[in-house]
């Protein structure tokens, strides 16, 4: 698959990802929040693949890129977010937990998709 196939793939993803979390919380369906996960994962590996190069280092660069072109600040750090994302929402799906520590990793994710999603909106719209 060419490189810009592969991120077109990437960004349909996400945007798979935004569908099922809002309709996996608005019908409180356990598997819709599951399936939301597993999109998630695939958008992580094609992300990885065709944006990264798998390499953390590139990832770090271009979130700093980012980070830079909208703020002015040339922070990287926001790529460790991501994971503690993926490993939050991967608990939530599979573990045992209380309800209250279920919320706290709802809102955090909910905080996530909600930046990430501004700042893509941001990029485009802004992007001279």
């Amino acid at each position: 698959m060419d490189s810009e196939t592969g991120k077109a793939i990437a960004i349909w993803l996400a945007r798979g990802v935004v569908a099922l979390y809002a309709v996996a919380l608005w019908k409180q369906s356990r598997r819709l929040w599951t399936a939301g996960f597993a999109v998630y994962v695939l958008h992580v590996v094609f992300a990885f693949t065709y944006f990264y190069e798998w390499s953390h280092a590139v990832a770090v660069r271009e979130t700093a890129r980012q980070t830079r072109e909208l703020f002015g600040i040339d922070w990287g750090g926001g790529i460790y977010l991501n994971y503690v994302f993926t490993l939050a929402w991967a608990v939530d799906c599979f573990a045992e937990k209380s309800y209250r520590l279920q919320w706290i990793v709802r809102w955090f994710l909910a905080f996530m998709v909600v930046n990430a999603s501004v700042v893509v909106w941001a990029i485009r719209a802004f992007r001279v």
